[in-house]
């Protein structure tokens, strides 16, 4: 009898294109994150608990 839970929330990270800078090459804005430096991103984790056997421990 295993349960199962998933968990979904979303994380601020550095953009990688631009490396928090907001700008590629001197003046141009980044197109990944619109200058701002950072991304949302969204992160999904599933966990599977199985219940104590206490004859077995």
């Amino acid at each position: 009898m295993t349960k199962k839970k998933e968990y979904r929330y979303d994380r601020i990270e550095l953009c990688r294109n631009c490396h928090g800078i907001g700008r590629m090459m001197g003046q141009t804005m980044c197109p990944v994150c619109d200058g701002k430096g950072l991304i949302k991103k969204a992160v999904e984790i599933a966990i599977c608990i199985e219940p104590y056997d206490v004859e077995n421990s």
